[in-house]
């Protein structure tokens, strides 16, 4: 196969295939590690929050969802929610914004939230079976946050605690 080419070449053509093997490498680890911060539409949407001022100072990677076709699948299909994960409904005005379970794969949290932040209600541990209902929230608010099933009680969460959204969705308490 090398017949005819010296030795300067042939090294050369084996370290331009350990470079190409390498930089594939590389690739493919950037690409893992990022799985889980890509939403199933393929953008990159996260954004990480400091803790919350409740029990549980753990923070929360807020995936942002604003189009209607977003808005419409949710968490629709995830088999896996990680804890400290949450996916952030931002709607144009406050309203009694209503949540599904259509094809929802496992029980969630669903937190309505205001303007400034503060969870208005609340629904736990909703189980897909209940797909048609719709769940809506006692009173108007901005924004819906979908959780793993349990994360309401174990942040210690109640109605009137303030969740630290990421900006610029979260106006501050102050104004």
């Amino acid at each position: 196969m090398y017949e005819g080419i010296d030795m300067n070449h042939k090294r050369q053509y084996v370290l331009y295939g350990l470079a190409a093997f390498v930089a594939i490498g590389l690739i493919g680890l950037g690409l893992w590690h990022l799985r889980e911060s890509m939403s199933d539409t393929g953008e990159l949407n996260v954004l990480q929050t400091a803790s919350t001022t409740t029990a549980s100072s753990t923070p929360i990677a807020f995936e942002i969802v604003k189009s209607e076709k977003d808005l419409q699948k949710g968490l629709s299909g995830r088999r896996v929610i990680p804890s400290d994960y949450g996916m952030l409904f931002v709607f144009k005005e406050d309203d009694r914004h209503g949540i599904w379970m259509k094809d929802m794969l496992t029980r969630i949290d669903i937190i309505w939230l205001s303007d400034t932040g503060r969870i208005v209600h609340f629904e736990e541990s909703v189980d897909p079976a209940t797909y048609p209902t719709v769940f809506y929230p006692s009173v108007p608010a901005r924004y819906v946050l979908e959780m793993q099933e349990g994360q309401v009680v174990q942040r210690g969460w109640k109605l009137g605690t303030q969740v630290n959204l990421p900006l610029p969705y979260g106006k501050s308490v102050s104004e």
